[in-house]
């Protein structure tokens, strides 16, 4: 049987681009002053891109099921991340600065893929 988790509470918004950098869709995001820029390694991120970036705005998905790339050992259930190099998530611990906490419901960890509910 498969199932899919895809949809699952999606909440998105628009914000603007700060800067009206280019980026691409399934980008990590965080916000500096209100506007969305690409989150960097070890950065808390408040969603992911839903599409590229268009006239100086953008879609972030800020809640809901997502699925990203990710580094560490992933694990079901409430797990903790943040920001890993190369636009991926990295599992960590509660005590990491800046990890924020998602529950975990699909792993392929040969494709290093991870689905969560932020």
């Amino acid at each position: 049987m498969n199932i899919s988790h895809n949809g699952l509470g999606e909440l998105v918004t628009t914000f603007a681009v700060d800067g009206k950098a280019d980026i691409k869709a399934g980008t990590l995001i965080k916000l500096i002053h209100g506007e969305a820029t690409p989150a960097e390694t070890g950065d808390a991120f408040i969603g992911v891109a839903a599409d590229d970036s268009r006239n100086g705005k953008i879609a972030v998905q800020v809640g809901g099921y997502v699925k990203t790339k990710h580094t560490g050992m992933a694990d079901y259930g409430l797990q903790y991340v943040v920001v890993d190099n190369d636009n991926s998530v990295e599992f960590c611990s509660a005590s990491t600065e800046n990890a924020i906490p998602v529950k975990t419901l699909f792993i392929d960890s040969s494709n290093g893929i991870a689905g969560f509910i932020m």
